[in-house]
């Protein structure tokens, strides 16, 4: 599954561009502060084949929803190749 690695503020374990990506583990954070309120998150690892013995693991946050206008929700589809259900 290709995943387009965007930097941001910190330094990047890997140059800005397109990778092969697998889904490494994905983390339930319950309760997590945001400036909309209490939260919970989904923390899903990406393991990145960066050219190096061992793959760089670059991690996204998501908001817990399956919502069809979610990131989670089009995170999703576009792994499965289906709209999920819920």
């Amino acid at each position: 599954m290709p995943r387009y690695i965007e930097r941001k503020t910190r330094e990047s374990k890997v140059p800005e561009g397109w990778y092969e990506a697998k889904v490494g583990a994905v983390d339930e954070l319950k309760g997590v502060e945001t400036i909309y309120g209490m939260k919970d998150k989904l923390v899903v690892s990406f393991k990145i084949a960066n050219g190096q013995e061992q793959p760089a693991v670059i991690k996204k946050r998501y908001n817990n929803r399956l919502h069809q206008k979610s990131a989670f929700y089009a995170f999703v589809k576009e792994v499965t190749g289906e709209a999920p259900e819920g």
